[in-house]
């Protein structure tokens, strides 16, 4: 196995790997939780601030999970020539 220099160019290709799909999971997957929320919360009586404290929370759990989600794919994932390998040292 040949190891390849660490470039900009190639951490930029790899953190937008995984910045996209990040980003676009999240608002898949928060928007309609937080309609879901704001639904919910309106017909038990909370409040808009304390729907909106509950929503960031889950919004914050969901992301960080699904940033490890989307990370696992991103080892798996072949960049041209290259791919990123976990090696035991």
């Amino acid at each position: 196995m040949q190891e390849v220099d660490v470039t900009f160019g190639r951490a930029a290709q790899i953190w937008w790997a995984w910045c996209w799909r990040t980003v676009l999971f999240s608002l898949l997957c928060s928007l309609p939780i937080g309609f879901v929320i704001g639904f919910v919360g309106a017909g038990i009586g909370i409040t808009r601030q304390q729907a909106g404290l509950t929503g960031m929370l889950i919004g914050i759990i969901l992301g960080l999970f699904l940033s490890v989600l989307v990370m696992s794919k991103i080892l798996k994932k072949k960049f041209g020539v290259y791919r990123i390998a976990l090696v035991q040292t």
